[in-house]
Parts: C-alpha cells; sequence; structure tokens
C-alpha cells in the first residue's frame, strides 16, 4: 500500500544581509526557526465546494499569545507558554497571516489563480501563504523548510531513493513568464510538484511574480525527525520514522537579489501540489502550435514560393537576339 507525507515543518525567518537569499549556514542571531507544530491552528474556512468543482479549505496559524486573556501581561507571560517570544512577534500587525489554503478535485483541470497546476483525482494543492508578517529587521526575508516522507517500499524492501527533476517546457500559457517545472520524486510512488514561481501581491500578475529556490535534498536530522514525531506523520509511520531512508527535507526560499525583502510588499503566496504515482504534465497547447507551425511554416511557404515564380520566371523569359545561330553543317 503506497503511504506519503508532504509536511511544512519550519517557518524561516532569516536576516539577508548579503541580499543573496540565502538561508545563512551561520544562523546564530541571523534566523529565527518558527515549528508548524508551535503554531495554533484554526480551521478559517470550512470544506466547500466551489462553483469550478473544487473542494476548497483553508487553515490560519496563531500564536498562544492571541489567546490570553485580557488581565494578562504578554511582558511576564511565560515563554514557555507562549512558545519563542519572536512567534507572538510575527504575528503582532494586524491583519498578519500565515495560512495553508487546500484544493482537491476529482477530476483533470486547473485553478483559476497563477499559476494553475494541474490537478488530478490523486493530487492534492496547497497554497502557503505569508501576509504582513512583522520582523524587527528591514533586510528580513522567509523561507519554509519541507519534508516528503515515503513510506512504500520497493520489492525487495529498501526504500525509494528521492530526486528532484526539472522540467523544461516551451509553452507559458498558463503560468506566464515561466517555461520549467520542479518535481520532486519518489519514483513510482508519490511526488510535490511546483512551477519556480510565487506571488508577492494579492493579485497574481508577472509584474507581481518572483523566484522559488530549493536547496539540495537532505536527509532527516534528529530535530527534524523529533519535530515529524509530534505531527501528524507519528500515527502514520510511528517508530519507523527513525528507520525511513525514503525521506528527505529542503528548504524553500522566495524572492530575487535588489528586491527589497520581503517588507516591499509584506505577502508571499507559493503553490505546491502533491499526489501519488506520477506528476502530471504541461502539455504543449493547440495554439502555441498553431503558432510555431504559423511561425517556421509561412517563411518555408513564402521563400519556396519566391524560389517557383523565379524559375517560371526564367523559362518563360525569351531568348535574347542573337543568342541562336541557325544550324549550319560541319562539311558545308
Amino acid at each position: 500500500m503506497s503511504k506519503f507525507t508532504f509536511a511544512f515543518t519550519n517557518l524561516i525567518e532569516y536576516s539577508d544581509k548579503n541580499d543573496k537569499v540565502e538561508i545563512p549556514t551561520n544562523p546564530v542571531n541571523t534566523t529565527h526557526v518558527y515549528p508548524f507544530s508551535s503554531f495554533l491552528w484554526r480551521l478559517e474556512q470550512a470544506p466547500e465546494i466551489l462553483s469550478n468543482g473544487l473542494t476548497q479549505f483553508v487553515l490560519s496559524a496563531y500564536s498562544m499569545m492571541e489567546t490570553m486573556a485580557p488581565e494578562v501581561d504578554p511582558a511576564t507571560y511565560s515563554v514557555e507558554n507562549a512558545g519563542d517570544e519572536h512567534l507572538a512577534e510575527i504575528f503582532k500587525k494586524n491583519g498578519s497571516s500565515l495560512k495553508l489554503k487546500v484544493q482537491l478535485s476529482p477530476t483533470v483541470g486547473r485553478a483559476d489563480d497563477l499559476p494553475q497546476l494541474q490537478f488530478t483525482s490523486n493530487n492534492t494543492q496547497v497554497e502557503f501563504q505569508l501576509k504582513d508578517l512583522f520582523s524587527s529587521v528591514p533586510d528580513a526575508r522567509f523561507g519554509v523548510e519541507t519534508v516528503l516522507l515515503d513510506g512504500t517500499p520497493d520489492a525487495d524492501g529498501k526504500q525509494r531513493e528521492q530526486k528532484i527533476k526539472y522540467v523544461p517546457n516551451i509553452d507559458d500559457e498558463f503560468t506566464p513568464g515561466v517555461f520549467r517545472m520542479s518535481n520532486w520524486l519518489s519514483p513510482d510512488s508519490c511526488y510535490a510538484q511546483w512551477k519556480p514561481v510565487c506571488y508577492k501581491a494579492e493579485k497574481r500578475t508577472i509584474s507581481n511574480s518572483t523566484v522559488v529556490k530549493h536547496t539540495d535534498l537532505v536527509q532527516l536530522s534528529a530535530g527534524l525527525t523529533e519535530a515529524l514525531n509530534n505531527s501528524f506523520a507519528y500515527p502514520l509511520y510511528g517508530g519507523d520514522l527513525l528507520q525511513l531512508t525514503g525521506a528527505r527535507a529542503i528548504n524553500v526560499t522566495f524572492g530575487i537579489p535588489k528586491d527589497k525583502f520581503y517588507a516591499a510588499t509584506n505577502y508571499t503566496v507559493w503553490t505546491v501540489s502533491v499526489g501519488l504515482g506520477q506528476p502530471p504534465a504541461d502539455a504543449v497547447s493547440t495554439l502555441v502550435i498553431i503558432v510555431i507551425l504559423c511561425g517556421l511554416g509561412l517563411p518555408f511557404l513564402l521563400m519556396s514560393a519566391a524560389v517557383i515564380y523565379l524559375c517560371v520566371r526564367r523559362c518563360r523569359q525569351p531568348a535574347p537576339d542573337g543568342a541562336v545561330s541557325a544550324y549550319q553543317p560541319i562539311n558545308a
């Protein structure tokens, strides 16, 4: 039986002093890590079927500080009870939020919003959204640590080796300006799929888009395994979490150098699709095929017509005077 888990494990806030959109390798005093298990979660939108046939629900994160009684002084409230002190700070702006929008479809189709990843009956799409999170430093960026756990063994009992494969495409009809797909694969078992683009405004356009980057796949650390033991993954795998070799993690970051950091728009939304089996591939649309045929075929037709015209014209052109002499016998 196929069994897999895709999880967001940590929200990462880091000071990008060198403006390289890279999480520092020495994170002391420059990085805050917020385990997703430290957040409280509310069902902001109950599951409902949308007009386009998709089923959707929304989860919203908040800190324990938001649930305190008014008479409790936040300055003296126990960090042990409230979680990391910075965890409370990131939600201190009005309207700040960390949300996960989950969508699934019983049929093949696409979401209405960019990047319009493809739905199948075997996958689920998750939108990871950050809005108006507070940071005490002006050069702050956010990233997210994600994990793919594959508990499906091969026939010989070995776990599957994961990889991230990039699939180019000449068609950007569904995601303008993006010509590549990223597929995180556990072969023939499960996958996570995304396009290397996210959006820094609620209105998703090319001008509001930016780059999604990720680190290389790494094995689970002891701390990460402990975090998963406190998540919904533990009831699924139990003690097998420690033995899973089909488990890898990556850090995902958002933005490009000189984009004025997260504070430029205070908004990021990234969409990822997870599912069983092989990931869907973007086929070249009929419109693009017609454009290619016109672009390549029309010049060829014009050149062919020009050559034919010149040949016909030359054949029909009369010979000049004196170019043809009468036949005379040699021994006349």
